[in-house]
């Protein structure tokens, strides 16, 4: 159990200490499916943060750690965990993101506290959300005609991929959700959701016959199979694959490049952030719960690391390195080639 309450035992003195000191302010408790170190993550955290600057409501976070912690019984622990230290004092608002994350709401569905969600990519009834009055919030969907249409400036003469990721509970929503909608003019050749990290050099190496890999997530992929095994560090799944594929690798989200892969048409987390500060702010301005409603992604933006762009020869356009610019989210290259 040690294990588990790492991240709470941490955070409960503070919470102790805020509640002899606190004022009037209102009280919203962010609950992160992930670890702060984690790119998306950390993103949405700094846009709360810097949006309720003003101390008009005061935050506090929980992160589940569960990307790095996926052993059998880690998160169903973790929800415990994070329940016990909600129920010591309930928070006004309960900001949870990410699908682990979501699996705490199910004891306070219909009550007071007000629970805004972002970065689901399961189904609003998955968590009984499309029959409470008390949740909203917004869907992350992969925006994928937007992404067809940049694959085809990418790559005019593609025409088919493979679909790579490991074995999450996020992978599983994503391949779910990417098996229900139309990739034309690409066909999708193969879809691999893998465990180990042999498997997936096997998978890696056998790939042939198709014009380049979607690779979402590589985040959870063990050493060896089975439960017990640990994660194998995600830059290092990356950085291998890069080096033992011929085949262009495109990402979903911008940690893809940050770690050092090549391009990313993603989806952005300041949106999904931006709808948590808008909903809490009109909240606080006193807007009626009701008259909010539950959103999903619109917005795409482009990730470009310089280096391996330059190496692997891709002819980008130059409107994605412009917008990869203006975006920050281009990665410079001191390299000479």
């Amino acid at each position: 159990m040690k294990l588990y309450m790492n991240i709470i035992t941490i955070l409960l003195p503070f919470h102790a200490f805020f509640i002899l000191i606190s004022d009037m302010r209102p009280e919203a408790l962010i609950v992160h499916s992930y670890h702060p170190e984690f790119n998306w993550t950390s993103k949405i955290q700094e846009v709360l943060e810097t949006s309720f600057e003003d101390e008009s409501v005061l935050l506090n976070t929980i992160y589940m750690d569960t990307k790095r912690n996926s052993q059998l019984g880690y998160l169903d622990a973790m929800v415990e965990e994070v329940v016990d230290f909600i129920n010591i004092d309930p928070p006004q608002y309960l900001i949870l993101i990410d699908d682990n994350a979501q699996l705490v709401s199910e004891y306070y569905l219909n009550t007071d506290i007000k629970i805004i969600f972002a970065g689901v990519n399961a189904s609003l009834k998955t968590y009984g959300y499309d029959k409470a009055h008390n949740v909203v919030g917004i869907l992350e969907r992969t925006p994928i005609r937007e992404f067809v249409e940049t694959m085809v400036h990418v790559y005019p003469s593609a025409s088919s991929f493979v679909h790579v990721s490991d074995d999450s509970i996020t992978s599983r929503l994503i391949h779910s959700q990417y098996e229900m909608v139309s990739w034309e003019p690409f066909q999708c050749l193969g879809k691999y959701r893998i465990e180990s990290f042999d498997s997936w050099k096997r998978i890696i190496n056998s790939l042939s016959g198709v014009d380049f890999i979607l690779l979402t997530h590589y985040h959870t992929v063990r050493f060896n199979s089975g439960g017990k095994s640990p994660i194998m560090p995600s830059e290092l799944v990356l950085k291998w694959t890069i080096e033992n594929t011929s085949i262009p690798i495109i990402g979903n989200w911008g940690f893809f490049v940050e770690d050092g892969g090549y391009f990313s048409i993603a989806v952005p987390a300041r949106e999904q952030a931006a709808y948590i500060v808008n909903s809490l702010s009109s909240l606080l301005s006193g807007l009626d719960f009701s008259k909010l409603s539950v959103a999903k992604t619109r917005e795409y933006t482009v990730y470009l690391n310089a280096c391996p762009y330059y190496k692997a020869r891709l002819q980008l356009p130059m409107i994605y390195e412009l917008y990869a610019k203006r975006e920050g989210h281009y990665i410079e290259c001191r390299e000479r080639f």
